[in-house]
């Protein structure tokens, strides 16, 4: 059985390998602007893909060298993004017989024939057009986070809403051979600290620049937008980065929405000028403590952008005060949320998972620490739920809000939406931090505030004795949910977008 410590430091090297390859881009996209604006910068706009790409490999690569690869995917291998599975990295591939290309398509409708949001937009803008004169155009292109039917009713309210449905592929490079050029020259030396091997990077190389080709079009499909604001939901995402690119074309302000219940959390790459924050002009988060320590973030923030301070939508309902009660009885229902599995094509990194085999590992620990006490509330989009069944524990599929009544504890190895909406309530919350994220300093000091907290890099795994004795000896409060995750209004987070655009 692998110990804690091994598990542990895992987790930092594949970090530390992770957040290599991300300088060496990043670092070569800087270099890249003098020559190509990142309005049409071929490396910005399919930054996120190439990181998820070459980490794809290494870690998939490491989990093979360390023999952590579990046998349920050895043979797996994949034609289409990410490309890389088990199968192909052990016995090898043929760069010619992969499908490359993303489905880039926007819309609503992009990916079915119908779409009954799409209808309602229509129809509800058309009605409100016809009784109130709304001088602003908004335009959508898919979901996010203001895509809901409360939101669009606002929105329609103040301003005029359209969505944006076009068909793959659609979006052209300009200067796209010279791009291609540029990269195939100089990726390698940046990318060159990371790998030992010069074949093995000339053909990831080879992969990335066959994957932007294929997404692309050969001649010009860019749409007049026609509008004042473009909101779009991740700025992770191709087919967002395509249209945002447009839009900054265009001078068409762009408004990220940000998802997850909470920001300013995470001190990632992702939550930088280089992810999320790459095309933005505004950025709808939630609490101010992502504003307030600004200075404080240790990956690269977008200065220029405007960020707006909004309500989760889950948790403005369930917050009550920051106090934190202890549990009725010593007879404690705790209740265990973790993150999803990867299987073989889900792996990218900095900070976001370890191999599946490691995490099966620490949960099978957990379950033995919390004997028959802890039931294990599997991840809402779980795509390898047949993998629980390796954990001796008690499972449950319902969703978070169908269980929040019957939890005396919440349990967490990883801060994501259930986190957030988990330290919302005034219940206890433990948290083992195994270092799968990097946490911003300024909002750890309010998680160790909040929550029963076990830096597992440092200290040993404890006792269950210890557990119970902190959570009712340890006086908590919630101070983390007031800065990351709610303002001091009780405005929707459509009506606070409305009031900061002046719509």
């Amino acid at each position: 059985m692998i110990n804690l410590n091994n598990i542990v430091e895992y987790i930092d090297l594949d970090n530390t390998n992770s957040v290599e390859v991300f300088h060496g881009l990043s670092n070569l996209l800087k270099a890249s602007y003098r020559e190509f604006p990142a309005e049409i910068n071929l490396l910005a706009i399919f930054f996120i893909d190439f990181l998820k790409l070459i980490t794809h490999f290494q870690l998939k690569s490491r989990e093979i060298n360390n023999r952590v690869n579990l046998t349920e995917f050895r043979n797996s291998q994949l034609q289409q993004y990410p490309y890389f599975g088990y199968s192909d990295l052990i016995s090898g591939f043929n760069l010619e017989e992969k499908q490359y290309g993303k489905n880039t398509a926007l819309g609503f409708s992009a990916r079915k024939i119908f779409s009954k949001k799409d209808a309602y937009i229509k129809y509800i803008d058309l009605s409100k057009r016809l009784s109130k004169k709304r001088s602003k155009r908004i335009l959508f292109t898919g979901e996010s986070g203001l895509s809901s039917k409360k939101h669009i009713d606002t929105i329609v309210t103040h301003a005029n809403l359209r969505t944006l449905n076009i068909s793959h592929p659609w979006f052209f490079v300009p200067n796209f051979s010279d791009q291609v050029d540029f990269l195939s020259s100089h990726l390698e030396s940046a990318l060159s600290p990371s790998f030992e091997s010069p074949q093995v990077l000339k053909r990831i190389i080879k992969v990335c620049l066959n994957h932007a080709t294929a997404s692309i079009s050969n001649e010009d499909r860019s749409p007049n937008l026609n509008a004042d604001f473009l909101i779009l939901g991740s700025g992770y995402e191709l087919e967002n980065r395509m249209i945002a690119s447009v839009a900054k074309r265009q001078n068409i302000p762009v408004v990220n929405v940000i998802h997850g219940e909470g920001y300013g959390i995470y001190d990632e790459p992702g939550f930088g000028i280089f992810g999320e924050h790459m095309f933005s002009d505004y950025l709808l988060g939630y609490g101010a403590g992502a504003i307030l320590n600004k200075n404080q973030f240790s990956f690269e923030q977008n200065t220029n952008l405007k960020y707006i301070e909004s309500n989760a939508d889950t948790i403005i309902k369930s917050y009550d005060g920051p106090e934190v009660i202890q549990p009725p009885s010593r007879k404690i229902n705790y209740y265990y949320f973790p993150t999803s599995y990867r299987g073989s094509q889900h792996r990218f990194g900095p900070f976001q998972d370890l191999p599946d085999a490691l995490y099966i590992e620490w949960q099978n620990l957990l379950a033995k620490l919390f004997n028959d006490k802890l039931t294990m509330k599997l991840h809402p989009k779980e795509k390898y739920s047949f993998l629980s069944e390796l954990i001796k524990i008690r499972k449950i599929k319902k969703s978070y809000a169908e269980i929040e009544d019957r939890v005396d504890v919440f349990i967490f190895d990883y801060i994501g939406t259930a986190f957030n909406q988990a330290c919302a309530t005034n219940k206890p919350v433990v948290y083992f931090d195994l270092g799968l994220r990097n946490i911003s300093e300024h909002a750890l000091s309010k998680i160790k505030k909040r929550t029963i907290y076990f830096d597992l890099r440092k200290e040993e795994v404890p006792t269950l004795t210890e557990i119970e004795n902190r959570i009712f000896e340890l006086e908590k409060i919630n101070e983390l949910t007031i800065n990351y995750s709610l303002t001091k209004n009780r405005k929707s987070r459509s009506q606070s977008l409305m009031d900061a655009l002046e719509v």
